[in-house]
């Protein structure tokens, strides 16, 4: 006796419908994907993804992407920080400091060199009796004498020297006249314009003369 096994398929199966039906009585294959269920091949519910993927719905098998963290997000979004530069303060230069003579005067302002001589002195019983303080004239010349070392710095001879003062009754000097080595010089020059800011009180009488010595 023979038994009778009928096979149906069905083309274009879906997930609603059956792709393929088989008797009880056969047995009946159902393609890769799906599986014999109620006498019919139905597709499998659940895939088998392959390794680094996952199943979606509708979808299928797609790459697992990795998520961004909160902390990675925040550090690329600040922006660089550019290092601030530090003040610097400018210091004098050795140099500068070395070409100025007394007073801070530059070395060749001759101008700035005779405003450093001598100051008037104070007033003494001298301006009230009328005499000649030859005391204070003598301080007035030795505050010149000193000032006068400024004058090394103009080229010329140098050592000791010795000049005429003559004081007139104003209290302030008529005229100058420097000896040699330094008459006749820049040096000279510069000497006799220091002795001439030297005064000392008003006083009644002629033009007094006195004489000092000075050393480059």
């Amino acid at each position: 006796m023979r038994v009778a096994v009928v096979v149906a398929f069905a083309v274009g199966c879906s997930s609603s419908e059956p792709a393929v039906t088989a008797t009880r009585e056969g047995v009946g294959a159902c393609p890769p994907g799906t599986h014999l269920e109620a006498d019919a091949c139905r597709p499998n519910v659940v895939l088998d993804c392959p390794a680094g993927t996952q199943f979606r719905d509708g979808i299928g098998c797609v790459a697992i992407v990795a998520e961004p963290t909160a902390t990675a997000r925040t550090t690329s979004s600040a922006p660089p920080t550019t290092p601030t530069a530090e003040p610097v303060t400018p210091v004098p230069s050795a140099t500068a400091s070395a070409q100025l003579g007394p007073c801070g005067c530059p070395t060749n302002d001759l101008a700035c060199l005779m405003r450093c001589g001598p100051q008037a002195p104070p007033l003494s019983t001298a301006s009230r009796t009328g005499e000649f303080d030859r005391a204070l004239a003598a301080n007035a010349l030795t505050g010149a004498a000193r000032a006068a070392q400024v004058c090394r710095r103009i080229p010329g001879p140098t050592g000791p020297g010795s000049i005429v003062v003559i004081f007139q009754p104003s209290g302030t000097v008529l005229r100058t006249t420097v000896r040699e080595p330094y008459q006749g010089t820049p040096t000279g020059d510069c000497v006799e314009k220091l002795f001439q800011q030297a005064t000392e009180p008003a006083y009644k009488g002629d033009p007094e003369a006195d004489s000092k010595t000075f050393r480059i």
